[in-house]
């Protein structure tokens, strides 16, 4: 019972308070007569209309794109050569797995990592191996042992 009653007030309350601060809408809403409403909407119009139009901006003038407005430009339109380059086809490369097994050969012969990097990277430059025993005989007889 006391929360209905609660309710209903806060209900009477916020609609006064809207219509305390919007009276133009209490106006609106409760007044009878159609024809004042009618006449309330036309002098808004007529407010509407004896407001000064807000110029649009030239932007052409005003942000300086043609500051010598008595100086024509004539647009010359050039035809753009369109050069298409073929993509390029990566070349063909050893396979990294086999890199890997052939550094870790050469590693357990006695030489440091880096090293066997270098020397298997500079082997299988612009060739392509398929077989671990293979890049290791390149990169040695490339080292002269």
């Amino acid at each position: 019972m006391l929360k209905d009653v609660l309710i209903q007030f806060c209900f009477w309350f916020g609609t006064l308070a809207f219509f305390y601060m919007f009276p133009s809408v209490a106006k609106v809403l409760f007044s009878a007569d159609i024809e004042e409403r009618r006449a309330i909407k036309r002098r808004k119009m007529l407010l509407k209309m004896q407001q000064p139009q807000r110029r649009q901006p030239n932007t052409e003038r005003e942000f300086g794109f043609r500051k010598f407005a008595c100086v024509e430009e004539e647009l010359i339109y050039e035809p753009v050569e369109t050069v298409y380059e073929p993509a390029q086809t990566p070349k063909p490369q050893t396979n990294s797995s086999i890199i890997q097994d052939a550094i870790s050969v050469l590693v357990t012969l006695g030489y440091k990592k880096t090293e066997a990097k270098k020397l298997v990277v500079s082997a299988s430059d612009g060739v392509v191996f398929t077989d671990i025993g293979e890049l290791v005989k390149a990169t040695m007889s490339r080292t002269g042992v």
